[in-house]
Formats: structure tokens, sequence, C-alpha cells
């Protein structure tokens, strides 16, 4: 995926899972059900320059976040929906049809497939 890249330390995120996890957010919103998105209390996250860093007090573990990656945790900090956060970055990016969605999806499932969001 060109448009969202998001580092876990050296743990790999099994595609075939998260694509579940992403149909289920597709799924939903194609029924127009709202998405609740929280961040945990265990996780706590810090702008640093060009990423956003989050850190697990549950394990000590830090996870780095690209430019786009942070837009997307800032907007569900702010408590966006996902419909939101894809309407808020199609406004300030030019990417092919449904690179956005599934992006914004994909990283959904992998930092819930983390534990570092709800």
């Amino acid at each position: 995926m060109r448009f969202l890249s998001v580092r876990f330390g050296n743990d790999a995120i099994a595609l075939r899972d998260l694509r579940i996890r992403r149909d289920a957010l597709e799924a939903a919103r194609t029924r127009g059900a709202t998405v609740t998105l929280s961040i945990p209390d265990h996780v706590s996250w810090q702008n640093v320059p060009g990423e956003l860093a989050l850190f697990d007090l549950r394990d000590g573990r830090y996870h780095a976040l690209n430019g786009t990656a942070a837009e997307i945790w800032r907007a569900i900090a702010a408590g966006q929906t996902p419909s939101e956060i894809v309407t808020g970055l199609r406004s300030r990016h030019d990417a092919p049809d449904g690179e956005i969605e599934q992006a914004v999806d994909a990283f959904i499932a992998a930092v819930r497939d983390k534990g570092l969001l709800a």
C-alpha cells in the first residue's frame, strides 16, 4: 500500500487477518453503521519530528506512525468516525479511488490487532 505505512517494531501482521477486519469495517460502513473508535488508557502518544510515536504501557513498546498514519491517529483521537477520516484525507491527498478507504480500514485493523485501539 503506497498511501500508508505503519511500523510495528519487528512484528509481522498477517495480511489475511487484516483483510478480514477491514472487510468487517467496510460491511459496517455499507450498512450505514457508525463505527466507534477509542484509544485505550494503556496507550499514550506524542508527536515527534516526521512521525507520531505510540507507547503501549502494557509491554513498554513504541510504535512509529508515518505522516499519513499519524493523521489518521489524530483524527481518531479527535473522535472522528472512519467515514469522517476518509473524507478529511480525501480533501488533503491525491490518491486513486478506493485507496484512502482501504488504507484507513487497514490501519484501524492493524492498530486494533495490536491492542492499541478499542
